[in-house]
């Protein structure tokens, strides 16, 4: 993972709010699952890269940047809220989500924090 795609897709899903906010919503999961990996791979050895499911990669993020380097559980959770997001507006017959600005602008904070964090 690198960090041109973490930025790319982040911006993507600014972009889509007004045209498909339900591809801005999975799109904003993707920033954050990327920088989830880009910060494993980085921080563990490509320990990010390695994983091959999602939940296996936010469980991963849990006991690698939470348990042993002491990022704020805070991330983890959000992390798998944006993941709980995503699947809702992939797999659900979900209406517009009226939610997609907040659930955007959580995934890019979420984003700025990991991407600050591998500046360390």
């Amino acid at each position: 993972m690198n960090r041109d795609r973490v930025l790319i897709t982040i911006k993507s899903a600014q972009t889509l709010l007004d045209s498909d906010p339900w591809s801005a919503v999975s799109r904003a999961y993707y920033a954050a699952f990327y920088a989830v990996q880009l910060y494993l791979d980085e921080k563990h050895e490509g320990a990010g890269s390695r994983i091959g499911t999602h939940k296996g990669v936010g469980m991963k993020f849990y006991e690698l940047a939470i348990v042993k380097d002491g990022l704020p559980r805070d991330l983890a959770r959000e992390f798998e809220a944006l993941q709980d997001e995503r699947v809702n507006v992939d797999y659900d017959d979900e209406p517009v989500p009226s939610d997609a600005p907040k659930i955007v602008e959580r995934s890019s904070a979420l984003v700025e924090t990991l991407l600050s964090e591998l500046q360390k």
